[in-house]
């Protein structure tokens, strides 16, 4: 469990270097070439091929890392694929991961296929959940593996710790400290394998690791709605970064908004809320209204997360103005990203915190347009 809430904080964390600058792309496909700072991509496909001195998140159908990034990489992704280097953490969801290439601080993943080739080093920590997973390669530090089936011939410089169906140590594995292990089986562990700190694990018929099926065991159910909070997460991270691209100003005149006056804001998100539920209900008793409903529907979702992002930056902002370094906003909205995830999890009141956060924000996007200065 302790695993898994790691992932998705680490990959909510994505906090980029103050002084950088950043820069964004969208698109079809982008080709991100040689920058001095930040980027932020979203795309159909992107092509990291030059040299980014900052972090990187991109989110995407298909990435591929073939440059060096010097900061961290943060990823949403269908197909991810890294041959570069990364002097940071990699922080990556996608539906497959290959790595083949160099990782200098820690390294979490979630997804369904996960291969580390054997050219892949991390150099300190891996974390990793997911379906299938095959690891080679070198990893510095600890190691620890939820999934169904693992397969592992690297060489492991910490402790390794799998929660797996089915459990398989290569004969070109190396574990310089301990293996511990928990699975319906015995794992199967090459007699040329290397453990230098001994073998412990038990046999549990309860599939703590099982991701696919939210009717079937309570560890299935438990895996599922963390990989959603992570999405979530990862998915208003995206917006976020799509709307500072797109509309800055706009964004910062309603975080503006929020934080001078929050009661209005409340209750400008409300009643805009019981509007459009209002709208939605007389355009539906109508034929001619059933098309403007499904354009409502639509725009439901779109305007929530763009509530939550703004009180994200909102509460990003007001915490970084209290550090005497310099904050840029993709760092207020990646730290607001984070604290509203986090809280989401504490039991009673954790369900409060989104639709508290869309409100106020949607109060903030109501206040800033009637605010907006007239052209002429």
């Amino acid at each position: 469990m302790r695993r898994v809430l790691g992932i998705m904080m680490a990959a909510a964390l994505c906090a980029c270097s103050p002084t950088a600058e950043p820069a964004g792309w969208l698109g079809g496909a982008v080709e991100v070439p040689n920058r001095t700072g930040d980027a932020a991509v979203a795309a159909g496909s992107v092509r990291v091929i030059g040299v980014v001195r900052g972090d990187a998140l991109i989110a995407s159908g298909e990435i591929q890392v073939l440059g060096d990034v010097g900061g961290d990489i943060r990823a949403l992704a269908g197909q991810y694929e890294q041959t570069g280097t990364a002097s940071g953490e990699v922080s990556l969801a996608a539906g497959s991961i290959v790595l083949d290439g160099e990782v200098g601080d820690d390294f979490w993943a979630v997804g369904e296929d996960i291969e580390l080739r054997s050219e892949s080093r991390i150099g300190q920590d891996a974390r990793i959940a997911g379906e299938d997973v095959l690891i080679k390669g070198r990893i510095d530090g600890d190691l620890d593996v939820v999934a169904d089936q693992v397969a592992i011939d690297a060489q492991i410089g910490g402790d390794l710790v799998i929660d797996a169906r089915r459990i398989i140590i290569g004969p070109d594995a190396t574990i310089n400290g301990r293996l511990r292990w928990r699975s319906q089986s015995m794992p199967m562990i090459s007699d040329d394998a290397i453990i230098h700190g001994g073998v412990g694990g038990k046999i549990e018929k309860a599939a703590a690791w099982r991701w696919r099926g939210l009717g079937g065991s309570d560890g299935g159910v438990f895996a599922n709605s963390w990989l959603q909070r992570l999405a979530l997460a990862l998915s208003a991270l995206l917006l976020g970064a799509i709307v500072l691209i797109l509309a800055p100003q706009w964004a910062a005149r309603a975080v503006r908004s929020v934080r001078r006056e929050p009661g209005m804001a409340c209750v400008a998100g409300l009643g805009a809320a019981m509007l459009a539920a209002l709208v939605g209900a007389l355009l539906g008793i109508s034929v001619i209204g059933l098309p403007v409903v499904l354009l409502l529907l639509l725009a439901v979702p779109l305007a929530a997360g763009i509530g939550f992002v703004l009180s994200a930056l909102a509460l990003g902002g007001a915490v970084l103005e209290l550090s005497p370094r310099r904050s840029s906003s993709w760092g207020h909205l990646l730290l607001g990203v984070t604290v509203f995830s986090l809280a989401g999890m504490v039991p009673w009141i954790g369900g409060l915190v989104a639709p508290g956060a869309i409100g106020l924000g949607l109060g903030g996007a109501v206040l800033a347009r009637v605010a907006q200065p007239k052209k002429g």
